[in-house]
């Protein structure tokens, strides 16, 4: 007898539509509809897309969540890999949790436990974190490069299966929106079975998203809002110069709620909602 592996996610924003019976006609997106699915996309970003939390109140919600949480830990790491430094683990675990969409420095990390008096081995964490993406709370994104050994010596950006879970666990001062949505848009991507990296220019400016889709190289970046001059300058000049370094075919930048294109026509700006039903 033969097992087939299949993944599972929470719901896609497709799905979480339909089952808040929000129904749309894709080929006629009016001002109406559009701020329909602006207000759709914004919950699904804060409240993710576990089936059992929908149309629950926010207190239960956390509750839930948390136990899914929870459930990973003891169940498919603690119990099936028998560790036994269960603080350390959960340190570990409630750092991922606050601080999404960041690079994670193992070594960095170790030190803070180290100071804060957590005994722990510095492989023990590598073991920690290699366990939670194997148990499908974590995932980690390398950098984009054709060199295994710049894979593997620069750190990766940490992700996490819903954004329903970071609510669960964010305070006033965690709950980044910037960082909710950038993190929205892995699982978005990782549900289509694309490879996805992050890039770093020649001089030093970062692209959150670098993927292949029908063998197109695309850039994507995450920015809630971009009605700041700073944040507008900061996206533009990094896809401007990722875009030739890397051949790209074309640069999106995902928003809260704009849509246009910038002085560059190969740069698109698209709402958070027309990129969750295009990928």
């Amino acid at each position: 007898m033969r097992a087939l592996d299949r993944e599972v996610f929470p719901f896609s924003f497709d799905e979480y539509l339909r089952a808040h019976e929000v129904i749309i006609d894709r080929s006629r997106i009016g001002s109406k509809t559009r701020l329909l699915l602006n207000r759709h996309a914004e919950t699904y970003c804060r409240n993710g897309g576990f089936p059992e939390v929908q149309k629950i109140d926010s207190s239960r919600r956390q509750e839930i969540l948390q136990s899914y949480v929870d459930a990973v830990v003891l169940r498919d790491v603690v119990e099936r890999h028998k560790i036994s430094n269960i603080t350390a683990l959960k340190t570990f675990v409630y750092h991922a949790l606050r601080t999404p969409a960041a690079k994670l420095s193992v070594n960095k990390f170790y030190l803070d436990l180290k100071s804060r008096g957590l005994h722990i081995a510095k492989d023990d964490l590598y073991t920690f974190l290699r366990h939670l993406s194997d148990a499908y709370l974590l995932f980690q994104v390398p950098i984009w490069s054709r060199s295994e050994k710049k894979r593997q010596v620069n750190p990766k950006k940490v992700y996490v299966i819903d954004n329903g879970i970071l609510a669960a666990y964010s305070t006033g001062m965690t709950a980044d929106q910037g960082a909710f949505l950038e993190n929205l848009v892995f699982p978005t991507l990782r549900r289509q079975k694309l490879q996805v990296g992050y890039y770093v220019t020649k001089r030093g400016h970062e692209i959150d998203f670098v993927f292949r889709r029908n063998d197109k190289l695309i850039l994507v970046q995450a920015a809630w809002r971009m009605d700041s001059g700073k944040t507008r300058d900061r996206e533009f000049r990094a896809l401007a110069e990722a875009a030739p370094e890397l051949g790209a075919i074309r640069c999106i930048i995902v928003t809260f709620d704009e849509e246009g294109f910038s002085e560059d026509p190969k740069i698109e700006i698209i709402p958070l909602w027309k990129f969750l039903l295009e990928f």
